[in-house]
C-alpha cells in the first residue's frame, strides 16, 4: 500500500504533466493571434486609438506568453550541457527574447568572463531577472548587469532602480508558488535558483535596491 507521501509526490507528477501539456498547448493559439494582430495592422491601418489597442492587446498576450514559458521550464527536467562560453554571448541569448521598454534603460558589463556552463538554461536564468528587473519598474528606470571574477568564483550582479521587494517577502521569493506579481506564477525564480544550483553555484537577492546576486565556480 502506497503511503501518503507517495500518493501525495504521484499527485503532484501528474499535475505538473498535466500543467506543462496545458502550457504547451496554448502556445499554438497564442502564435496564431499574434500573426492575425499583424495582419490586422496592415489591413486596416493604424491610428494613436488604434495603436493603444493594439500594444493592450500584445502587452496581454506576452504576460501569457511569459507565463506559459516559466510552467514550461519548469517541468521539464532538462540535463545540464556544460560549454566553454562567454557571459557575453550567454547574455545576447538572454537578451534576444526581451524587448526593453522606451522608458528602461538597460546598462551591459564593459568587461567578459569565461564562463563554464549550459548556455541555453543560463539564458534563461538571465531573462527571468532581466524581466523581473522590467516588472518591478514603473516610470522611468534602470536596469544594471555587472559581471566579474576572481581565481575561484564568476560574478554576476543585476541590479534595478524598482520599488524594491518588501522586507517581509526577501526569505520567500524562491520558494515554489510564491509571488508579488499579480499576473505571476510563483515559478520563474524557483526555476532560476535551481539551474544555478545544478551549476554548482548560489544566488541571493538583497533590497533596497534588489540586487540579485549568483556566484558560480569556474570549474
Amino acid at each position: 500500500m502506497k503511503s501518503k507521501k507517495q500518493q501525495q509526490l504521484e499527485k503532484f507528477a501528474l499535475v505538473g504533466q498535466l500543467t506543462g501539456n496545458i502550457a504547451h498547448e496554448l502556445r499554438n493559439p497564442l502564435s496564431v493571434i499574434q500573426i492575425t494582430l499583424e495582419n490586422m495592422k496592415m489591413a486596416y491601418g493604424v491610428d494613436d486609438v488604434k495603436q493603444q489597442q493594439f500594444d493592450r492587446i500584445e502587452r496581454s498576450i506576452n504576460r501569457i506568453l511569459d507565463q506559459v514559458g516559466e510552467i514550461l521550464d519548469f517541468v521539464r527536467e532538462s540535463p545540464i550541457v556544460f560549454e566553454e562560453t562567454k557571459f557575453s554571448k550567454v547574455l545576447f541569448e538572454s537578451l534576444d527574447s526581451i524587448k526593453i521598454p522606451d522608458n528602461i534603460k538597460l546598462v551591459l558589463p564593459k568587461n567578459d568572463v569565461d564562463m563554464h556552463c549550459d548556455l541555453r538554461q543560463f539564458a534563461i536564468v538571465l531573462n527571468n531577472l532581466i524581466l523581473n528587473g522590467i516588472q518591478a519598474i514603473s516610470g522611468k528606470g534602470l536596469i544594471v548587469i555587472d559581471v566579474n571574477e576572481n581565481n575561484d568564483e564568476i560574478i554576476v550582479e543585476i541590479e534595478d532602480s524598482g520599488k524594491g521587494i518588501p522586507k517581509k517577502d526577501l526569505h520567500h521569493i524562491f520558494n515554489p508558488l510564491f509571488t508579488t506579481k499579480k499576473q505571476g506564477t510563483g515559478l520563474g525564480l524557483v526555476h532560476v535558483k535551481s539551474i544555478v544550483q545544478a551549476h554548482g553555484g548560489t544566488i541571493f537577492v538583497t533590497s533596497r535596491p534588489t540586487i540579485f546576486r549568483i556566484t558560480l565556480p569556474k570549474n
